[in-house]
Parts: C-alpha cells; structure tokens; sequence
C-alpha cells in the first residue's frame, strides 16, 4: 500500500544540525521520483517491522516535515520551492532521542516553465467524411497522421478509395494508402493509431510498421475484436495496443499475447514510463464505462502484462492519460484530473469541453485537447488556453520538444494544427 502525504513548506519548518556525517540505515530509503518547477515527488521506504515510525524528513539540513509512516511506501510532494534550483533531501526514523536511523540522501532540481508562445498553422485535407485520428512528430519537418482522407479523381467525382497516411516533409504534405496483407489478401485500413519509435520505426494501427525504409504487415494471430485506438511501445519489435470491450494485446518479437484486464470496458489510450523506483517499465491505460462513467478507471500492467488498478477517485469519464515517472499522473476526458496532491483533484478551466487526448513533454510541458477546437497547456506554473485557432473536433495531440501537432476533423474536412514555438 503506498501512502501519498503534501508538504507544504510555508506551514511547517524546523531547525536541524546536520554538520556531522549520518551513518546509512538499510531501514530506510529515499528516491526522487520526479520534478516539476515548484514541486519535487519523493518517496521513502522503510522496513516492514517499522511502520508506525516517526518520520523526519529534512530538505537542505531542514526539517521540513514530520509524521508517522503507517505504510512501507509512502510517496511525498514538497511543494512552493523556487523554479530551476537544486535540494538536498534525506529522511530519519526517530526511534528514540538517541537512536536514528538516516537514509541515503538525495538531490532534485526544479525545472523551469516551459514557453507558451506558439506559432499556428492549421492544414485542411479531402471531401465526404475526411479526419486524422493520430499523429505522430519525429520532427517539425517529419510528422506523419493516420486517418481516412478522400480526394477527388481526375474526373472531378470522389474517389471511394480514401489515403489513409498523410506525411509531412516540412515544405508539403504527401498522402499514400498503406495497405495490410494477411493470408494473400489486400486490405485498405482508416487507421486510428500510429506511434513513432525513430524516423527509421514507426507502427501504424499495431498492424503495419515502417521499418528498413519500407512498409511491412504484422499479422494478428490472436483474437483482437476492435481497432487498435492507440499503440505505444519500446520499439517497433515491443509494443502494446489497445481497443473496445477491454481489448490489449503485447506485440514482443514477432509474437502477439492478449492481455485479460478483467472489463470488458473500452479502452482509447494507453501510456508507458520508466518507474524511477523500480528501473521497470510500467503501462497505464485508463479504462471506460460508456454505461455508467462513475466506473471508470485506470489500469496499469507492470513486468510485461501483470494488470493492476489504481482505482482513482474521480467518478468521471477517463478517456486519457499520462504521467512522466509514475507519480504524479494527469487525466483527461469529463474533466482535467490529477493526483499531484496525493489524492485526486480537478484542474478547473474557464470552460467545460470533453478533452480527447493529454500528452506532455515533461511536468512543465503538458498539452492537451478535445472538442470545440480546445487546446491547452500547462508550463508547470499555469495553464494556458488557446481558444483562437481552430475551432476543430481534435482527437489527438502530440508534443515533442518545441513542436506539437493536433490532429480531428471539421465539416468532412482532416484537419491537423501544428503549433511550433
């Protein structure tokens, strides 16, 4: 059981001498598991046998916190520090005045806000029922979305064979139909996902990838009753997708295993990280119940396809979300969502939308987006809307470095918004 507790440092600070050297206990542990710009998240472990111990935990040779620790894991926000500056931390187990156990110590760095001063430029493609449904940046001049886009032929009808891959090169756009193959049959997919490894490995719908310069199948041989709504992997030989009615499946050279979640739910994003505690990957999946929203959840697969959930308290639609290092975690959907606190809590923005999708470069670089052509941003101070660009259905964001791009549709038009900073 993890325990998570908010220092607040303004509340609570005590003197402490710290000039001599403190011997390490193997009673306890001290991590720094991520850092935002006025925040830096702890976590401290102790041995089994000493839950119900007392806590010090000092910053700079400070005490900045003291408690009882009821579990073994115990997760900690130390907040209102100043942007792009470095702390000391350590922790100590009072057992008496004169028995202490010390942890390792520790060293975090803020970081600072991100810029919000983006340039747009917004791209319309195709006729009838055109939209992207994913987007992929390996550069500001690379960037490639799947989707269903239909053109006119060279007699002026609609041509009923749409493209469904759209790249850009950083001059003009390129379209292609990338087609599966499977037991010699030729099949032209609207793919709703694509996930980009390196300009040299990209998967598209968990079902085709880009790989030594060429397209190539990967056949399903497993039940997998849905789209793949969103892919997201280590490398075009390991990766997961995800679907409708509780669908995930471990794609792991050259073989696919289902994963059974337990739910028959619908799943439409699916996110991984490095755990700084534990050096493993570790997958969230936030999980709907288009019956009854209050359902919803978020699931996480740990080494491999162990399913876990974290059973968040937020009794609202999950449709997205993302983390940098496990803790804390951002969601979106009926609401912005998130547990920086240790217990979960709206981001409350002037306007109510459904947000589709949030991805973030890091705490200090999050966007997200939904309908009625919302975009966000949180730089890890503020959030910011940008309400004057395109007014679209956006189903899908993506950020890397200084470049984001979102991509829906609008009046049977595919639209793609790329903001570059």
């Amino acid at each position: 059981m993890r325990l998570f507790i908010l220092a607040i440092l303004s509340v609570l600070i005590l003197s402490c001498d710290t000039t001599n050297p403190d011997p390490i206990s193997n009673n306890i542990q001290l991590a720094v598991i991520d850092a935002g710009v006025r925040e830096v998240y702890l976590n401290i472990k102790i041995d089994s046998n000493l839950k119900g111990s007392t806590i010090n935990l000092e910053r700079d040779g400070k005490i900045i916190m003291r408690y009882i620790q009821t579990s073994t894991d115990t997760s900690i926000a130390d907040t209102g520090l100043v942007e792009n500056s470095t702390y000391s931390y350590q922790a100590k187990i009072l057992h008496s005045a004169d028995f202490i156990d010390f942890s390792n110590k520790a060293e975090a760095k803020t970081l600072s806000p991100s810029s919000q001063e983006f340039i747009w430029e917004t791209f319309l493609f195709g006729e009838r029922s055109s939209a992207f449904y994913d987007v992929a940046i390996i550069d500001e001049n690379n960037i490639w979305c799947v989707g269903r886009i239909y053109f006119r032929d060279s007699t002026g009808q609609i041509d009923d064979k749409f493209y469904n891959l759209a790249r850009w090169n950083g001059t003009e756009w390129r379209f292609d139909r990338i087609y599966y193959y499977e037991n010699g049959k030729e099949y032209l997919n609207d793919y709703n996902s694509i996930f980009a490894f390196s300009k040299d490995e990209i998967v598209i719908g968990g079902l085709v990838r880009w790989k030594n310069n060429r397209f190539e199948s990967v056949p399903i041989d497993i039940e997998f009753n849905s789209r793949a709504y969103e892919i997201w992997g280590v490398s075009s030989e390991d990766y997961y997708i995800i679907g409708l009615e509780g669908n995930i499946a471990h794609y792991s050279n050259g073989n696919w295993n289902k994963i059974e979640p337990g739910y028959n739910w619908d799943f439409y994003d699916i996110h991984g990280y490095i755990n700084p505690l534990s050096s493993k990957l570790e997958i969230l999946c936030p999980l709907t119940d288009f019956q009854d929203y209050s359902n919803s959840t978020i699931l996480k697969i740990t080494d491999g396809d162990n399913v876990e959930n974290i059973n968040p308290t937020i009794s609202r639609l999950i449709g997205s979300a993302w983390t940098n290092s496990g803790f804390p975690i951002y969601t979106s959907g009926d609401g912005l969502f998130t547990n920086k606190s240790g217990k979960w809590e709206e981001i409350k923005m002037p306007v109510n939308y459904v947000t589709t999708r949030i991805k973030g470069n890091g705490l200090n670089d999050i966007m997200v987006c939904g309908g009625f052509g919302f975009i966000a941003h949180f730089n890890g101070l503020k959030w910011k809307i940008f309400d004057n660009v395109y007014n679209a259905i956006y189903t899908s964001v993506n950020i890397k470095k200084n470049v984001a791009a979102f991509v829906g549709w609008r009046n049977n038009k595919a639209v793609i918004t790329i903001g570059k900073r």
